[in-house]
């Protein structure tokens, strides 16, 4: 089977990367804790909400996530693409305070700002990585690293890197967390309280609500929340199950609530969502993606464009 996820680590350097290239189609919730995502849309048209914001990206967009920052992104025609690269936080170590993880702003742009230098050169850098790391070239972990470090170099210069605080984690820390998260995970249907979960790690409630805020960044029902529409906007679209069944069989307490909590996290109710499913319900990757090769020739041909592609011509 032809791979279609790529990576490289340099432990040294503090410095992980992967990209794949893939068809975006319904709803896709998430969030990564200790990366940071940038994306390319190569063709069609897609909306992301971030923060209560939403925003539309077309051909040479990008949009740069920062750890623990929840999005989504949601295709507005068929055919929508989009290149993925995931970078570790770790990669910036020496140049955020000790505690701290960078987080840069106004790192997304619009049809106004695609065609300033440093989404141009943002755009070169990460289709020079994948193109690096999918092809055949001896030298692709070299070229890929090169291309990498010159990435972190233009995001610190150009989108006003801020730190962050963080808890350093403790083992015993780390493992309690994972703890919490799994059973989150397993129970996470069920009328869930921040004391049963207290009860089963057997810590006292504010040690809990401490380690969600400190460690992951939100509290504890805010994560629940985010579990439960992950589950939920996976039936929705992979499900003919009614509204207020996805909304009781996923945590909600009623139809009413999920609407209102729906229509403050995404920007449009259940069932406005729900008239917009009518293509790509079927893709692999629970439901919300497929990858698509580098040898596609929509993706082949944006990739060579960006890389050598000057201001002027955008």
């Amino acid at each position: 089977m032809e791979n279609l996820c790529f990576n490289a680590h340099w432990p040294q350097d503090g410095l992980s990367i992967d990209c794949y290239t893939h068809e975006v189609s319904n709803f896709r919730y998430h969030w990564h804790e200790s990366e940071y995502e940038i994306g390319l849309i190569l063709n069609g048209r897609l909306e992301c909400c971030h923060e209560l914001n939403r925003y539309i990206l077309e051909p040479g967009d990008v949009s740069l996530n920062n750890p623990g920052q929840a999005h989504t992104s949601f295709a507005q025609e068929p055919h929508t693409y989009g290149l993925v690269l995931h970078i570790s936080a770790s990669a910036f170590q020496d140049y955020a305070p000790k505690g701290t993880v960078l987080h840069f702003t106004d790192c997304r742009s619009t049809a106004a700002t695609r065609g300033q230098e440093r989404f141009r050169l943002v755009r070169m850098y990460t289709a020079q990585i994948y193109e690096a790391l999918s092809g055949n070239d001896p030298f692709a972990r070299l070229n890929a690293k090169a291309a990498a470090q010159m990435l972190l170099s233009t995001l610190c210069r150009y989108f006003q890197p801020r730190p962050v605080c963080t808890a350093p984690m403790l083992e015993t820390t780390q493992d309690a967390v994972r703890r919490l998260i799994s059973y989150i995970e397993e129970h996470y249907a069920e009328k869930l309280t921040l004391e049963e979960l207290a009860n089963y790690s057997q810590y006292n409630r504010t040690y809990v609500s401490t380690l969600f805020k400190d460690t992951l960044g939100i509290n504890f029902y805010d994560y629940l929340t985010r579990i439960r529409f992950q589950h939920a906007l996976l039936d929705m679209t992979s499900s003919d199950r009614s509204l207020t069944e996805i909304a009781l069989a996923n945590g909600f307490s009623d139809l009413k609530g999920f609407r209102k909590q729906f229509r403050e996290t995404f920007g449009r109710t259940p069932a406005e969502y729900r008239e917009l499913l009518s293509f790509g319900r079927n893709f692999s990757g629970r439901g919300q993606w497929r990858y698509i090769p580098g040898s596609d020739e929509i993706v082949r041909q944006r990739l060579q464009e960006f890389q050598h592609i000057s201001a002027h011509d955008i």
